[in-house]
C-alpha cells in the first residue's frame, strides 16, 4: 500500500468532496479510501488501474466522478481545477 493522497474536487459552488485515496504498488491503481459521497450519491470503493503519474491520478479522479453520475465534461473540468494537498 502506498501514501494516503487527499484532494478537494469543487463540483459547484456549494458543494466540495474531499477525497482520501493512495496508489497500491503492487496492483498498480489508485484506490479511495473508504465510501465516496456526493449529492445524495454514495458508492463504495473505488479502484482504478493506471501508472503513478499525474496523468493516472487525472484518469482515477474522472473515474470516481463519472462513477458518481457527473457528466464527464463537467468532471473533467472539475479535475483540471482540483486542489491537491502534498504528497
Amino acid at each position: 500500500m502506498g501514501m494516503f493522497r487527499a484532494v478537494v474536487l469543487t463540483i459547484d459552488r456549494s458543494t466540495a468532496l474531499p477525497l482520501m485515496y493512495e496508489y497500491d504498488v503492487s496492483g498498480a491503481c489508485f484506490r479511495s479510501v473508504g465510501f465516496v459521497r456526493v449529492g445524495g450519491r454514495m458508492v463504495p470503493e473505488i479502484s482504478h488501474p493506471a501508472p503513478d503519474t499525474p496523468d493516472g491520478r487525472d484518469s482515477f479522479l474522472l473515474t470516481v466522478l463519472t462513477t458518481l453520475l457527473i457528466p464527464e465534461r463537467q468532471a473533467r473540468k472539475i479535475v483540471r481545477k482540483a486542489q491537491h494537498e502534498p504528497t
